[in-house]
C-alpha cells in the first residue's frame, strides 16, 4: 500500500481547465496486475488501483462506475482509430496518470489537466457522460492536448510563439463567438481545436470538426496538422 497525493485543490496556477496494431505493447488491453493506492486529500479518502491500458497510466477509485471506465477506455481507444500521429499519442501517453475518482463530497469534482500533478483528473461523473454521448467530445484526449501543449510546446519555443500569434489572431479577427470555449485561453484554443480536428462527426462546440476548422481557421489546421 502507498500513499499518493493530489494537488488540484491546493494549486489554481498551473491548472489548464486546461486502426491498431495488435502486436503493440499498448495494446494489450487493461491489465490484470495492478498496484494500490491510497488517495487522500481532506476528507476524501479511497483506495485506488493503478492499470495500464494502451500505454496510458489510468488510477481508479474503487467506487467509480464501470460506466465511467468504459468511457474513458473507449475514448483512447478512439484516439488511436483517429489520425493522430503515433508520435504524438507516444508523448502524450508519458502523462503520469488518467485519474478516475468517485467523489461524492466533491473537494475533487472536476474534469481537468492538473499541471503540477502531470495527472488529467475526471471526477464529474454526469458532465463526462454528457460529454461523451450528448456532445461527442473527446474529453480524454481534450485534456492531454493541455498535458501535449505543456511539454511539446514549452514556453519561449518557436511553436508556442506560433500558437499564441494564431490565437491573438482568432481573437482580433473574430473568427469564433466572442463566448467560444475556444477563445477563452490560449491553452483551450488548441485543445478545443484538436478535439474537433479528431472528432468522428461533430462536436458541439467551436469549430465542431476538421471541416468546419479549415473553413474558418486554415492557419490552425495546418499547426494541427503539423505538430499532431
Amino acid at each position: 500500500m502507498k500513499t499518493i497525493k493530489l494537488f488540484t485543490m491546493s494549486l489554481v496556477a498551473t491548472i489548464f481547465a486546461t486502426g491498431c496494431d495488435p502486436s503493440d505493447a499498448e495494446n494489450q488491453g487493461l491489465e490484470n496486475e495492478s498496484q494500490e493506492f491510497s488517495l487522500e486529500e481532506g476528507a476524501f479518502n479511497s483506495t485506488i488501483k493503478t492499470n495500464k491500458y494502451r500505454g496510458f497510466t489510468i488510477r481508479i477509485d474503487e467506487n467509480v462506475p464501470e460506466r465511467i471506465i468504459d468511457i474513458t477506455k473507449a475514448q483512447i481507444d478512439e484516439m488511436y482509430n483517429s489520425k493522430l500521429k503515433r508520435s504524438t499519442i507516444k508523448k502524450m501517453r508519458e502523462v503520469n496518470a488518467i485519474v478516475l475518482i468517485s467523489n461524492e463530497d466533491n473537494s475533487l469534482n472536476d474534469l481537468l489537466y492538473e499541471g503540477f500533478s502531470r495527472e488529467v483528473i475526471l471526477s464529474k461523473h454526469n458532465v463526462f457522460k454528457v460529454f461523451d454521448r450528448r456532445e461527442n467530445i473527446n474529453l480524454v484526449l481534450h485534456e492531454l492536448t493541455h498535458f501535449y501543449d505543456q511539454v511539446q510546446f514549452p514556453n519561449g519555443g518557436i511553436l508556442n510563439d506560433r500558437l499564441l500569434e494564431l490565437y491573438r489572431s482568432a481573437r482580433r479577427n473574430k473568427v469564433y463567438p466572442r463566448d467560444s470555449k475556444i477563445l477563452q485561453t490560449k491553452f483551450e484554443y488548441i485543445a478545443t481545436a484538436v478535439e474537433a480536428y479528431f472528432a468522428v462527426g461533430s462536436t458541439t462546440r467551436e469549430p465542431f470538426n476538421k471541416a468546419s476548422l479549415i473553413e474558418k481557421d486554415p492557419e490552425l489546421a495546418k499547426f494541427i496538422e503539423a505538430n499532431f
